[in-house]
């Protein structure tokens, strides 16, 4: 068995949205969080679905218990919680768990080759 965080971190580094150019404002950030959503017992394919509709959410794997990877991508902190926030309320959510948080102050930077 994996152990969840080292599946998480594969996930965000293997993840083809992790080598996609992002266009960003001059001087703007980048939150990157992930975490695990726990889908009310069967309901699972109908969370996934709901998840998938909010914006900078992508869900990336689930199990047959109803838990959910998602990663959360936003342009700032108030976005992130407010993303956070609207899971939460979401009616096929039992709860949800942050398993990692990154704020990127130059995102573009980031993706460029090292030297």
């Amino acid at each position: 068995m994996i152990f969840l965080p080292m599946l998480i971190e594969w996930i965000l580094i293997f993840s083809p949205h992790s080598r996609i150019p992002r266009k960003t404002k001059k001087g703007s950030v980048l939150n990157i969080s992930s975490a695990i959503v726990y889908a009310k017992p069967g309901q699972e394919q109908t969370l996934r679905e709901q998840l998938s509709q909010l914006p900078g959410v992508e869900v990336h794997a689930s199990n047959d218990d109803g838990k959910l990877v998602v990663t959360i991508e936003s342009d700032n902190d108030r976005t992130a919680i407010d993303t956070y926030e609207a899971i939460e309320r979401t009616d096929s959510v039992l709860s949800i768990a942050m398993i990692f948080q990154q704020t990127e102050s130059n995102p573009d930077q980031e993706l460029l080759k090292c030297h």
